[in-house]
């Protein structure tokens, strides 16, 4: 049937955009996997009325079980879905509209059906060259129930002889129909041109039409030779004897013949390049593998019929095993840490002699000895008592660690030895190595005060009495280790001693002790000379010296907190407290190189 020029599929496309989608039942017809690993194949029935479904399931399947009885599509089932678009016309019928030059020997009714798909006879003034006329439509049908197909095959619903090659390829319900369904799929599937001259305008180099004559050099040079093929002539008509063809009885020339050799290399090369890889799965699922003991490697493959796969099954160069979609390959075959398994994969047919066409697939893993189970610590295994350490392992499926934990990871507060067994999803046990944990005492500190109470004018003073040596004093007023006089209250003063040991562990103590206003320790008291007037009072005082034994003085006062909040270098000015709040403050009087403390209330 002539090959006819179907219109590209991006003008399809673009023509579907003003078409509002058309959803229609999808029945499968054939499944054998996954429609993104598999070649999908569409048929589409146009005439076909909503009563008349049933008969296009029935016209499609016969189609379907009559491709794949014949060769090399019988060789390449499996590799195949078959889907069937139940598409819905007004009318029942073929287009025919009786205006091709040959009608009348054909003795077809004229008609004029409503149809989805607009499947019409006449098609380029050949009566018998039937073809869907509305690209729009099956664009919009394809890409609405079924936009990942392969090839397309339209079924129209009439009884008379008659398809088309091209975009889709296309045939009626005739006699022969499948027949020449099979043949139309020669062009549309394997891109092959008719076998007998159809006119110059569809003569062009294809892969069973050369005008090269040269035996060495014709494009199935491989083939000649071989059950008839050779170079023949084409005839009649036009420039048909410039057009050869590789054989005189081959399908693509009569119908009920066999695909010829290079027909059917054609053929099988567009269903190997659809489908890539004849390994359809493979497992272990990732390239990187582990041993315990034995490990099952397997192929999931996609096989011909007969099957003419050869698989060969290598570690580290060395076979393993010939045809098989499996093999176990043991530990105590591998070869250190780094082995490489293939599984090459080449399908053998017959059909092929084209050496440029690649039919050699290859899994590869790289695998090793299951390594020991890991033991990851979250810091130092070496800490003080109160701290610790967080030991984690491997992933795997069941964990029993040596102090009874069945977790994945575990925290550790005590000194000992830490292992694990877990047990991987494949039943296979792994060990650790050990990890040490150590945990080192803390310290004991103690801190022991001479006195209990201190006198403002003993200050500042070196704080001693921790216990061991060497550690820090820290507390109110205490810089470097001295308790200073500077900003400091009577009252309790707590005290904080922190040793630290060679093993970075650390502890602390603390102790306390009365720091009081006292009585001047200087062989002369001053202190009874110094009186407040008014004491307590509401906020302003003055300070008077009885005997008048100093001639100036610096006054600061501190309230209960042990703040700043009045200073003055003169005894003749009142105290001018009234800003602050009613309490209890602490008046520091220095004067001729002396220090004398005094308490006053304010109200």
């Amino acid at each position: 049937m002539i090959f006819y020029r179907a219109i590209v599929i991006c003008l399809l496309l673009l023509t579907s955009q003003f078409i509002e989608a058309q959803v229609f039942k999808v029945d499968t017809i054939q499944y054998q996997g996954s429609k993104d690993k598999f070649i999908n194949i569409v048929v589409m029935g146009d005439g076909y009325t909503a009563t008349e479904q049933a008969k296009f399931l029935l016209n499609a399947t016969e189609m379907t079980t009559y491709l794949f009885s014949q060769a090399p599509w019988s060789n390449y089932k499996e590799y195949f879905n078959v889907f069937a678009i139940k598409v819905i016309s007004e009318e029942s019928g073929v287009k025919h509209p009786n205006t091709a030059s040959d009608c009348s020997s054909a003795n077809v009714p004229v008609s004029n059906p409503n149809t989805y798909l607009g499947v019409t006879f006449d098609y380029a003034n050949i009566h018998r060259l039937v073809v869907p006329t509305k690209n729009g439509n099956i664009a919009n049908v394809l890409a609405s129930n079924f936009p990942n197909y392969d090839q397309v095959v339209i079924l129209g619903n009439s009884p008379y002889y008659g398809g088309s090659g091209g975009a889709f390829a296309t045939a009626t319900n005739g006699p022969s129909s499948f027949e020449v369904a099979v043949h139309e799929l020669g062009h549309s599937f394997a891109f092959l041109a008719d076998e007998y001259y159809a006119g110059d305008v569809y003569a062009n180099e294809r892969t069973n039409m050369t005008k090269e004559t040269d035996p060495t050099k014709v494009k199935w040079k491989n083939w000649m030779g071989f059950k008839n093929i050779g170079i023949h002539q084409h005839c009649c008509g036009g420039q048909s004897a410039s057009w050869y063809r590789p054989h005189n009885d081959c399908k693509m020339r009569f119908l009920g013949r066999e695909f010829c050799a290079v027909c059917s290399e054609s053929t099988v090369k567009r269903i190997q390049n659809l489908v890539g890889s004849t390994i359809m799965d493979f497992y272990p699922k990732t390239s990187q593998a582990e041993i315990c003991d034995q490990k099952t490697f397997h192929l999931s493959l996609i096989k011909p019929n007969p099957n003419t796969l050869k698989v060969i099954w290598e570690l580290n160069g060395i076979p393993m095993g010939t045809n098989l979609d499996s093999v176990v390959i043991l530990e105590n075959q591998l070869s250190g840490n780094e082995n490489t398994l293939k599984a090459i994969v080449q399908d053998t047919t017959l059909l092929l002699r084209d050496e440029s066409h690649n039919t050699t697939y290859t899994q590869t893993w790289t695998i090793a000895p299951k390594s020991t189970n890991q033991i990851i610590s979250s810091g130092s295994n070496t800490f003080c008592i109160g701290d610790s350490v967080i030991l984690s392992t491997t992933q795997s499926s069941v964990y029993q660690w040596s102090n009874g934990s069945t977790t994945q990871e575990i925290i550790v507060y005590e000194s000992g030895e830490y292992s694990v067994i877990s047990t991987d999803e494949e039943g296979c046990i792994i060990g650790s190595d050990t990890i040490k944990v150590a945990v080192n005492p803390l310290p004991q500190v103690s801190l022991n005060f001479e006195k209990d109470t201190i006198c403002l004018s003993e200050l500042p003073i070196d704080l001693s009495g921790g216990k061991p040596e060497g550690g820090i004093y820290t507390g109110e007023n205490i810089v470097n280790g001295t308790l200073s006089s500077e900003m400091i209250i009577p009252g309790n003063q707590e005290i904080t001693y922190t040793y630290t040991d060679e093993n970075n562990c650390m502890a602390s103590t603390q102790q306390s002790f009365y720091i009081d206003i006292c009585s001047s320790t200087d062989p002369i008291d001053y202190s009874n000379d110094i009186k407040i007037i008014p004491n307590p009072n509401s906020g302003k005082f003055s300070i008077i010296i009885q005997n008048q034994w100093a001639s100036n003085a610096v006054i600061q006062v501190f309230n209960n907190l042990g703040k700043l909040v009045f200073e003055k270098n003169t005894l003749s000015d009142e105290v001018d407290l009234l800003s602050q709040p009613a309490g209890t403050y602490f008046v520091k009087i220095k004067m001729e190189g002396k220090i004398i403390y005094k308490k006053v209330v304010v109200f």
